[in-house]
């Protein structure tokens, strides 16, 4: 989370208590599609391999393992999980990079642009 993102006021109300994790986590929840966000994920897999300090990448989704595999995005760095509602919304809290992926090079270039401006 960026903090010019975050009000003052909210910044100053942060919850305490959490702990930093080890290793630092980027954290993803929701599908991977080609057409949305699957080479942005693919890039960030085979990024983490090139970082100064060993980074996880948790990733909350239904897409499976075998997706992983056979997308070339799955590697040491990775972590692919499936967890109740609860545990998927705590975890952003755990992490120190919220990863929200669009395409880069996607075959429905008009579903990329709509979502960057409805955002």
């Amino acid at each position: 989370m960026l903090a010019h993102a975050v009000s003052q006021v909210d910044l100053e109300n942060a919850p305490e208590g959490v702990e930093p994790p080890q290793s630092p986590i980027s954290h993803f929840a929701g599908s991977i599609y080609e057409m949305m966000n699957q080479d942005a994920v693919a890039n960030l897999a085979r990024c983490l391999a090139l970082c100064q300090k060993p980074v996880r990448f948790a990733c909350y989704t239904p897409n499976t393992l075998g997706f992983f595999s056979r997308s070339g995005m799955m590697n040491e760095h990775v972590r692919v999980l499936f967890a109740p509602k609860d545990e998927v919304m705590q975890a952003p809290r755990s992490s120190s990079i919220v990863f929200l992926p669009l395409a880069f090079h996607s075959p429905n270039h008009l579903e990329i642009c709509v979502s960057v401006w409805l955002s």
